[in-house]
C-alpha cells in the first residue's frame, strides 16, 4: 500500500532527479495517417451505417502546459483529418447484390476537424526520452461527402445522388506517444492514438437524377487509428 501512494506521489509531483526539461509550455506540430476502423472503415452499401472511408491524412497541432514540478500537465489540440472514399468497392458491393448491373461511384471524400482538451503524463525513460499517455474530450466537425451513383441495366441509366451534410459531436482521444530530445528545448514525437465521435446527419437530401427524393437522417460512427511524427518545442 505504501509503495502505490509513493508510486502515485512521484507520479503527481515528480522525482526529485527529473531534469529533462524545467520548461513547462509547449508548441507541437506533427502529421500522420489515419486509418478508419469499424463501420467507418466498412464499403458495404448494405450497411447503413457504412462511412466507405479510407486511409487518409491528419495534421495536429497542440499546445502543452506541464504542472508545476510534475509529470502531469494538460494540453489543447487541433486536428484536422481528410479520408478519400473506397468508391469502387461501394461499386463493387452494389454490383454484387444487384447482379446483372453496371455500378459505377463517383464520391468526394470526408473533411473532418476537432477542438479537443485534455490530460497527459510525460514519463521520463532517460535524460533524453519520455513515453506520454493522454486522453481528450472535445468538439469535431464533419462533413459528409456526397457521391454520385450510376446504374446501368442495360439500355436503362439511373443516377442517384447523395448530398453533402455537415454535422457536430462530441469525441474523444486516447493516445501514446514516445519523443526524443534533438535539442536543450526540441524534440521529436512519434505517437498513436484512438479517436471517436457518433455524428447524427439530421437531414440528408437524396435525389434521382435532378429530382430530390427524400431527406433522411444518417448516422455514422467514426472511429479511427492515427500514427504521427512531428516536431514540438518547450518554452
Amino acid at each position: 500500500m505504501k509503495k502505490t501512494v509513493y508510486l502515485l506521489y512521484l507520479l503527481a509531483f515528480g522525482y526529485p532527479s527529473f531534469s529533462q526539461s524545467n520548461l513547462q509550455n509547449g508548441l507541437s506540430l506533427s502529421v500522420g495517417a489515419s486509418i478508419p476502423l469499424n463501420d467507418f472503415g466498412s464499403a458495404n452499401l448494405a450497411n447503413n451505417k457504412a462511412g466507405f472511408a479510407q486511409t487518409g491524412l491528419a495534421m495536429s497541432l497542440a499546445y502543452n502546459h506541464h504542472f508545476k514540478d510534475s509529470y502531469l500537465g494538460w494540453q489543447f489540440l487541433v486536428r484536422g483529418q481528410r479520408f478519400t472514399t473506397q468508391s469502387e468497392a461501394m461499386a463493387a458491393s452494389g454490383a454484387a447484390v444487384y447482379a446483372g448491373n453496371d455500378w459505377k461511384v463517383q464520391s468526394e471524400a470526408w473533411q473532418m476537424g476537432g477542438l479537443m482538451l485534455g490530460l497527459f503524463a510525460d514519463l521520463p525513460l532517460s535524460a533524453q526520452t519520455s513515453f506520454n499517455l493522454k486522453a481528450h474530450m472535445g468538439l469535431m466537425g464533419a462533413q459528409l461527402p456526397a457521391y454520385r451513383l450510376t446504374v446501368v441495366n442495360g439500355s436503362e441509366r439511373t443516377t442517384y445522388i447523395r448530398t453533402e451534410a455537415t454535422e457536430s459531436a462530441i469525441g474523444y482521444l486516447l493516445g501514446l506517444g514516445f519523443r526524443t530530445a534533438l535539442g536543450p528545448s526540441t524534440f521529436l514525437l512519434f505517437n498513436l492514438d484512438y479517436q471517436g465521435a457518433n455524428f447524427r446527419f439530421t437531414e440528408v437530401e437524396y435525389k434521382e437524377g435532378a429530382v430530390p427524393t427524400a431527406l433522411e437522417p444518417l448516422e455514422v460512427a467514426f472511429s479511427a487509428v492515427t500514427l504521427n511524427v512531428g516536431l514540438a518545442a518547450q518554452f
